[in-house]
């Protein structure tokens, strides 16, 4: 995935861990559990802590000259520094919701502001395969996707600061790796995106294309609460990079967005309970942190309802209709319920392939 191989990100971690203690256990101080059947479906989270935080003493050796002219790095940083402020929630979005996300139609008369979650800025970690770029040297997939809730800078009560203990660190830190003077940049630094209400979603390949980078990023600012979702793609904003785009790149990041928006109605509509079962709480022995051990959270952990899935040796009954096995697209849809039908949900209904079915529940090996 990227020039960092295992010994100079331990090198890294050590140096971590004995200059910045703090930001050591917010980085790493978590480690999930996933079932052995899923953990072939992502990308280690490791290494993506790592490279986050490397922007980050980037940015604070540098200051604002690290990237200009590159307003994807810039998202990167921003939703890494949001993201702190709340712990740093994870979820992992199983393969088979993904796809069927990913073919769900969005409901055209919903308002982005009728979509609610839990968190102001998360990270979901994505299964490698669905949101996949094809290129002559190969095929990428796009391993997560960081989001957050923006607001204008210098203005509005939603820009994202970086704890001061953890800027501090992370400032000093900075300033002895790489001999620059400590300019205490993260101390002093406020992140907004220049939107006066709006969401920004950054996501990255699960290998880079561009020799000599750690990472290809992808990132996208949009209005929020008073558009339409059927519009929400329509809403352009071009950011600022050193790198080319092409119709590859604007088709993947036009599924990534509405997938994600396919995530977040899910997430806001359906009753999900995502609270995080400890196996093992974080410790110190000596001067040494032993990470927490922790359950990992999914999306569809508790979907209940069953998903029907193609078996892999069906054959087509005989029905008397002669089309081929295909799958009808899900979608949402307006339910009235309580007294008098005067509330209101909405609810998915789910992609299915018309074929011989056998029945799985996401839920089931969680």
């Amino acid at each position: 995935m990227s020039l960092w191989d295992s010994e100079t990100r331990r090198l890294f971690r050590k140096a971590v861990e004995r200059y910045a203690p703090l930001t050591n256990q917010v980085f790493f101080g978590r480690k999930y559990i996933l079932p052995k059947y899923r953990e072939s479906d992502y990308l280690p989270l490791e290494p993506l802590n790592v490279y986050d935080l490397d922007r980050l003493m980037q940015f604070a050796a540098e200051g604002l000259t690290a990237y200009t002219g590159n307003d994807v790095n810039g998202c990167a940083i921003g939703t890494c520094v949001a993201s702190l402020a709340y712990k740093r929630p994870v979820l992992w979005l199983e393969k088979e919701l993904a796809e069927m996300l990913l073919r769900t139609r969005l409901l055209d008369d919903l308002s982005t502001g009728d979509i609610k979650w839990k968190w102001p800025a998360f990270r979901i970690m994505l299964p490698i395969g669905p949101l996949s770029i094809d290129r002559e040297d190969g095929i990428r997939s796009l391993a997560y996707f960081d989001i957050c809730k923006i607001a204008r800078h210098p203005v509005g009560d939603e820009l994202a600061h970086c704890e001061p203990k953890i800027a501090k660190e992370i400032d000093a830190l900075a300033s002895k790796l790489t001999g620059y003077e400590n300019k205490h940049t993260l101390e002093g630094t406020d992140f907004g995106f220049g939107k006066d209400h709006g969401v920004c979603i950054c996501s990255g390949l699960d290998r880079s294309e561009v020799e000599g980078s750690d990472q290809t990023l992808y990132a996208s600012t949009k209005p929020w609460g008073d558009i339409k979702v059927s519009n929400y793609s329509a809403h352009t904003e071009d950011l600022n990079t050193p790198f080319l785009s092409d119709d590859l790149d604007r088709g993947l990041l036009h599924r990534l967005e509405h997938l994600v928006l396919n995530i977040l109605i899910f997430m806001s509509s359906t009753p999900l309970l995502y609270d995080t079962e400890i196996i093992r709480r974080m410790s110190m022995e000596g001067k040494h942190m032993v990470p927490g051990l922790l359950r990992a959270r999914f999306v569809g952990q508790t979907a209940l309802k069953p998903i029907r899935v193609a078996h892999p040796d069906a054959v087509p009954g005989s029905s008397g209709r002669h089309h081929a096995a295909h799958w009808v697209c899900g979608h949402w849809k307006r339910q009235k319920f309580g007294p008098g039908l005067t509330q209101e949900k909405i609810i998915w209904i789910q992609p299915y392939q018309t074929s011989d079915f056998e029945e799985k529940t996401l839920a089931e090996k969680h």
